[in-house]
């Protein structure tokens, strides 16, 4: 990954991240400490994706999921871990329990969608090369459905 690319992404995480933390508004006292510092560790995850570092990324999400486990943050700065890594299941299990956790997460509605498409393809691009015809047929039905 180039160095502006990663500065560039670096930024726009940091920005998502306190756009996130102005949209939050958790109970005062100490649950509130523990939601900034889930806060805090999913955002170093994220700039360390950003810098190609996943080991130091799948650390700073370990510790996120001590503080609050079932949090969908968690599972959804996971499977973008797993995108990173390349392991298409564990994405697809990390998106689809963020989802569960909280199906009004519009980002984790999107990225649960980009893995089913990104499935789909896969799966009859695998059936194409066993029967060529079954493309042909996965094709009409896409132009027929649009």
């Amino acid at each position: 990954m180039d160095e502006p690319h990663s500065a560039l992404k670096t930024l726009q995480t940091l920005s998502e991240a306190a756009t996130f933390m102005s949209s939050f508004s958790p109970k005062s006292g100490p649950q509130r400490a523990w939601m900034l510092q889930l806060k805090i560790w999913l955002l170093l995850a994220d700039v360390y994706l950003a810098v190609d570092q996943p080991e130091e990324a799948s650390n700073c999400i370990n510790e996120a999921s001590q503080i609050y486990p079932l949090a969908y943050q968690n599972m959804l700065t996971r499977g973008q871990y797993f995108v990173h890594i390349g392991k298409l299941e564990d994405v697809k299990e990390n998106f689809f329990n963020a989802v569960a956790a909280n199906p009004y997460n519009t980002e984790s509605l999107r990225a649960l969608g980009e893995v089913y498409y990104t499935l789909a393809e896969k799966f009859t691009r695998d059936a194409a090369k066993y029967n060529p015809d079954c493309y042909k047929s996965c094709n009409r039905q896409r132009q027929n459905s649009k």
